[in-house]
């Protein structure tokens, strides 16, 4: 049996829910482990705890075995925790997918330890918080939203919502500080259904790219570094790759993301973030001039970033015919060892 990540849940098998804490940008311990609870497609009904296990210093991950008569659909994991020196317990809500139990997902493994590792969360952090911060962290003020028909669940426009800092509600212009929760991905859940008279307005902060967005950039970045002559040592994971490649990776990677942004402006939906066409032409403007800085440090630093020459190691070989040369051969053997 296979373990499946979020997005590839599958019926009658384990699914792997991971989540990173951090605190100010950095990976913070907690107190204790976190408890999480499944739930159920409504947004509300619980279906139980899953087993939770620390990976290490802020990662974390939880186990759930997905029923086979589970209908497919959207799940909820709900994360309680509290950070050290924290007094107060805090909760965040993501999702996961749950696919049939014969899906061709069930043949083509999605083994989350080795989709995402320390070093390709270090990436993502890298590059959301330093190469594409603004992008990463745009904020949203006073958007009303629409109401579903069980009247429980509202949704707004955009998703990938940043936790911190929380999301704030309005219900009927009036700050509304409990019974609700968000999900982080566009929808905020009320505990008790809401009037249909009632107007809900919320106050979030969002990334433009999702987790898995930043991961296949930064792939496409280690590919382009890869293709770089000479290119006789490839390398498949951001794990081994040598440290002078980690900033042309990252570089590349925040071009890509650029490349993308730049392309979305055009459509209505994206263009809509930016505000009228003065400041979508401003914000546009100011993007195009950091690709155009990013792309031109890539093209001096591609140059030379492969010409520094692998360590020079001592080969010794054995000369038999000479008086005293295997003594000699294994002193070079046991003093000298080759690399």
């Amino acid at each position: 049996m296979t373990v499946q990540d979020r997005y590839s849940a599958l019926q009658n098998e384990d699914v792997r829910l991971y989540h990173i804490f951090q605190k100010n940008g950095s990976l913070t311990s907690l107190l204790e482990d976190p408890t999480v609870t499944i739930i159920d497609r409504d947004g509300v009904t619980s279906l139980g705890p899953a087993t939770v296990t620390k990976q290490s210093t802020g990662y974390y991950y939880a186990d759930w075995f997905v029923p086979m008569i589970l209908p497919l659909g959207r799940y909820y994991d709900q994360w309680t925790y509290t950070f050290s020196g924290d007094s107060t317990s805090s909760q965040v809500i993501t999702y996961f997918e749950v696919h049939p139990a014969d899906s061709i997902l069930n043949f083509s493994s999605s083994i989350v330890t080795n989709k995402y590792n320390n070093a390709m969360e270090k990436g993502i952090r890298e590059l959301s918080n330093y190469l594409i911060y603004e992008v990463m962290h745009i904020p949203v003020y006073g958007e009303q939203a629409r109401r579903t028909e069980d009247g429980l669940r509202y949704n707004f426009a955009f998703k990938n919502w940043n936790p911190d800092p929380r999301p704030l509600v309005r219900v009927n212009n009036k700050i509304d500080d409990e019974k609700w929760y968000a999900d982080y991905c566009g929808n905020v859940f009320f505990e008790v259904a809401r009037e249909t008279s009632d107007v809900i307005y919320g106050d979030y902060n969002f990334s433009f790219f999702s987790k898995d967005d930043l991961a296949g950039f930064i792939k496409t970045g280690l590919d382009a570094m890869n293709s770089i002559p000479p290119a006789s040592t490839t390398y498949s994971d951001v794990a081994n790759t040598p440290v002078e490649w980690w900033h042309g990776i990252m570089l590349y990677a925040a071009i890509q993301a650029l490349r993308r942004l730049l392309l979305g402006m055009t459509l209505q939906e994206t263009s809509i973030i930016f505000g009228d066409k003065d400041a979508l032409n401003s914000a546009r403007d100011t993007y195009k001039s950091l690709y155009d800085d990013y792309f031109s440090l890539w093209k001096d630093m591609s140059i030379g970033i492969k010409k520094k020459l692998p360590q020079i190691g001592q080969v010794s070989i054995p000369e038999y015919s000479l008086p005293g040369g295997r003594a000699r051969w294994y002193r070079y053997m046991f003093t000298n060892p080759v690399g």
